[in-house]
């Protein structure tokens, strides 16, 4: 079966269009005014509900795509910029960012804990080690590096693993990754951590969501 969810089922549009909060939220102590903190017609920016590390958010589109290369291929030029606002926005707050997507198709068999709702991955730590996990693991399949603005014409409607940074990022087209929730997997082991089947356990994290609304608030205040 596959993983795709339809825009009228989907948790992360249902949310993001203001409707009934999810039950999580009173679990995470997310206060009643949502995650969100930045937002705009097309974008928003959140924490991640099972953080790997403090800072550890999600970039969605506010209307419902498989990918952010699906996303990219309207009005590319600015929704370009836009994603790179916000993404250098985080990065002035928190010092540096990777950036992580999976990209999705409707017809791509997904792990249930993934959603097929466009999203990018950003960690507050640096790209290098991470990148050099990718590319041994994706080996030929791994692209030239690339900006942004590029990545549709290379990835629009198929599956796709998306690493790097502002500067420039790497893509493996049609590679399905060997471990489950890739962007976390990566990122821990790039980080040091052990992330084994018990990853959700050592993920999911109330105090590190509650940090994070804290941690944006307070850099906004400095």
């Amino acid at each position: 079966m596959s993983g795709y969810t339809s825009p009228s089922d989907c948790e992360i549009c249902i949310e993001l269009g203001g409707g009934v909060q999810p039950e999580y939220y009173a679990v995470w102590g997310v206060p009643d005014t949502g995650r969100v903190l930045r937002r705009n017609s097309r974008l928003a920016l959140v924490p991640d509900l099972a953080p790997l590390h403090p800072n550890h958010c999600l970039l969605f589109a506010t209307s419902h795509f498989l990918s952010f290369a699906d996303f990219l291929s309207e009005d590319r030029d600015a929704r370009t910029a836009e994603v790179i606002e916000f993404i250098e926005e985080y990065r002035s707050q928190f010092g540096t960012v990777t950036l992580i997507e999976h990209g999705s198709t409707a017809s791509l068999e997904r792990d249930p804990s993934c959603v097929t709702h466009a999203h990018i991955h950003l960690f507050s730590v640096d790209a290098a080690a991470v990148l050099d996990i990718f590319r041994a693991e994706a080996g030929i399949r791994v692209s030239s590096p690339l900006g942004l603005r590029e990545v549709t014409d290379h990835a629009f409607g198929r599956e796709y693993v998306m690493v790097g940074n502002l500067e420039s990022m790497q893509l493996a087209i049609d590679w399905a990754p060997p471990h489950r929730q890739y962007a976390r997997s990566l990122v821990g082991r790039a980080t040091g951590l052990s992330l084994d089947s018990t990853w959700s356990d050592k993920c999911l994290n109330p105090s590190i969501v509650r940090a994070s609304l804290a941690d944006w608030g307070a850099a906004d205040d400095r």
